[in-house]
This record gives C-alpha cells, structure tokens and sequence, in this order.
C-alpha cells in the first residue's frame, strides 16, 4: 500500500453529505498535520498511470447527459458553447427536468436532443451507437453505479466529483474495468485542459475513456 495526498476530491466527498441523501463514506484515511492521507492499492504489474493520457481526436464528439437537477443544466449550457460538439440526448429520473435543459439547444441554435428519463433511462441512453461521451451530474449515490454502465457500454465518461464513496465496493467492482478505464483526470484538482476532440475545455469533473 501506498500513501495518496488528495487535497481536494476527497475533501469534498468526506465532509459534504450529499443534498437530502444519507452518505456512508468509508474509504480509509487519516489527517496529518492538515492533509488527508488515505491509503491506496498498489498498481498491478504491468498498468501504467493514465494521467496525461488523451484519446484520439474526433472532428465531433457526441455527447449526452446525465442528472440535469442541479449542476447537469449548467454542464449542458457551458456545451452549448463548444465548438464541434453535438448534444445527442439528456436524461434525468425526472423527465422534466430532462426536457426543460433543451431549452439551452434551442437558443444555441441546435437540435433538440433525445429525452430519456426513469430508474433506468440511462441504461438506454448509453446504449445508444451514436453517443461518444457521457456527462454525469446525477447525485453523488449513481455517480459510480451510472458511470461503469457507460464504460461497459464502451463509452466516454466524465464524472461530477466525487466518482464514489465506498471503498471495497467501488474497488472490488472496478477491478474488470482497469482496461476500459485507461483514463482518469480530476480536472477539479489540476484544472488541467482535456482534449476529446479539435477543441479544448477545463471540465470540473474526472474523465475516463473506455477506449
């Protein structure tokens, strides 16, 4: 095992609770002269670290949404000012809310994107072969859960911080996508520029690709 710093995700996700939602974070870690130390596993033989790590250029990256309550519709907009960017599709439990981020595409001039909603709409929508990227805003307990569907889907995914809470859940079950998630940037951090395609943006989120 191996000391990690985190001097900002981990803050968050440990103090924060999630808006109306009981959190259990229970990764382990300590505070030492005002860091947070946690331990981490040692990287298995032959991985190497993907930071830094970008993926092919595209000339349009499509990408879709989802959890557009709070932080998703912002997401959406800033979107909207990208160039070579198409908004496939936005999904929330509430269609409504869904429906409502189109609003931003119509004043942008594009078309209205694909609508899916309920417990399982993401599912669908990342399922979908015209879709390159996904967004994730929904609150902090699918996080993960909507994020390993997307890479098993082979998609894109950025991730609202932090990407998970429980720690043998979230590192048992990420095991079998080590070699889909070659990429992982928390852009909170390093406010690092991550290109996807022919244009560059600082995400507030972590990026993984599945490719």
């Amino acid at each position: 095992m191996k000391k990690f710093f985190c001097l900002h995700g981990l803050v968050f996700s440990t103090i924060l609770p999630a808006m109306g939602q009981e959190v259990a974070f229970n990764w382990p870690y300590q505070v030492k002269d005002g860091t947070i130390v946690t331990e981490v596993p040692q990287r298995p033989a032959g991985q190497q670290s993907a930071l830094g790590l970008t993926a092919p250029k595209m000339k349009t990256v499509r990408v879709a949404f989802v959890g557009l309550g709070m932080r998703g519709p912002g997401a959406v907009f800033r979107w909207t000012h990208i160039n070579g960017t198409e908004i496939k599709a936005l999904c929330d439990y509430e269609r409504e809310r869904a429906e409502a981020c189109n609003k931003y595409l119509r004043d942008a001039s594009m078309p209205a994107a694909d609508i899916y909603s309920g417990e399982e709409g993401y599912k669908k929508l990342c399922e979908r072969k015209d879709i390159d990227l996904v967004y994730i805003a929904t609150d902090w307990l699918h996080h993960f859960v909507v994020a390993k569907y997307a890479l098993e889907q082979g998609k894109h995914v950025a991730i609202e911080v932090p990407l998970g809470h429980e720690y043998d859940r979230d590192l048992d079950t990420h095991q079998p996508l080590r070699k889909q998630a070659s990429a992982l940037h928390d852009a909170r951090k390093t406010a690092a520029m991550t290109s996807l395609s022919s244009t560059r943006s600082t995400w507030h989120s972590m990026v993984f690709s599945a490719k």
